[in-house]
């Protein structure tokens, strides 16, 4: 009879812990991205690229920014993390639109989704287009490099802008700009 207990106790607390796995794997519906927000970030953020308010009202508060930009650099420096630190990205680039302003419509875009129910981090997938039926945790905007052209001496090798859906807000969580010297 101790033996039939044990199994039964056994099987019970196998299922319990397999449901709780299976609950924490699967993301909360509230970290999905929408297509919906999606094309609420075309009319808010990239619509106005680079505005210094659309940068601060979708800057996570931890947003980071990485650049080899001297001055960019400076303001990043004197910027606290988050919305403060996003308006002095936008205030830069839109003080060089003759570098930067291809930036609004030269961007390629991924999706970052979990395929099914596993939300561990080696399941993660790449799309293009915005992929149906998938959980869309992040997306990211990357400029295209080989189309760059060189102005005063530079040109642009890197630029990416990642957003997040945490929380049920979307946010930009880091960036990159990266130039290099050209003739």
């Amino acid at each position: 009879m101790q033996t039939v207990k044990t199994w039964c106790v056994s099987a019970v607390l196998s299922m319990a812990v397999a449901g709780s796995a299976t609950a924490f794997a699967r993301p909360p519906a509230e970290d999905c991205l929408t297509q919906a927000e999606v094309k609420q970030l075309d009319r808010d953020f990239w619509a106005t690229f680079p505005s210094p308010d659309g940068f601060a009202a979708y800057a996570a508060p931890d947003f980071s920014f990485n650049t080899n930009v001297a001055d960019l650099s400076q303001s990043l420096a004197h910027a606290p993390k988050g919305p403060a630190r996003a308006r002095a990205v936008a205030t830069f680039l839109g003080q060089h639109p003759d570098l930067y302003g291809s930036f609004k419509t030269a961007l390629d875009s991924t999706y970052l989704y979990y395929p099914g129910r596993d939300h561990h981090p080696d399941a993660v997938r790449t799309s293009a287009t915005f992929p149906a039926n998938r959980c869309v945790s992040e997306f990211n905007f990357a400029g295209n490099e080989k189309s760059a052209q060189c102005v005063y001496g530079q040109r642009t090798r890197a630029f990416s802008l990642s957003f997040i859906k945490d929380h049920g807000r979307v946010m930009l969580r880091t960036g990159m700009l990266g130039m290099e010297a050209c003739n």
